[in-house]
C-alpha cells in the first residue's frame, strides 16, 4: 500500500493542538481565537473549536451552534448542532 502524505492533515493536527492549548489557558483571551476557528473550512476543526468555546463562553458557543444548525456546509455538523441544541433546551 502506498503511503499518502496529506499536507492539510499536518496543518489540522497543529490547529487541534492550538485548540487544546487555548482550552488549557482557559481565559478570556482564548474565546476569540476559538470563535474564529469555529468557522474554519475543516468540519473537524469547527466542531472541536465549538466544544472548547462552549465551555469557556456558553452564550457564544450556543450562538455558534445555532449558526451551525442551519448553515454549516457539513451535514453531520448540522445534525450534531441540532441535537446538541435540543439537549441544551431540555436541560435549561
Amino acid at each position: 500500500f502506498p503511503i499518502r502524505y496529506n499536507f492539510t492533515n499536518k496543518d489540522h493536527k497543529r490547529l487541534e493542538g492550538t485548540i487544546e492549548l487555548l482550552n488549557e489557558i482557559a481565559n478570556n483571551n482564548s474565546i476569540e481565537p476559538l470563535y474564529k476557528l469555529a468557522f474554519h473550512q475543516n468540519h473537524t476543526i469547527r466542531w472541536k473549536s465549538l466544544q472548547k468555546l462552549i465551555n469557556l463562553d456558553f452564550d457564544k458557543g450556543v450562538e455558534v451552534l445555532e449558526y451551525m444548525e442551519d448553515n454549516d456546509s457539513h451535514v453531520e455538523i448540522r445534525y450534531a448542532a441540532k441535537k446538541t441544541l435540543e439537549r441544551i433546551q431540555k436541560k435549561y
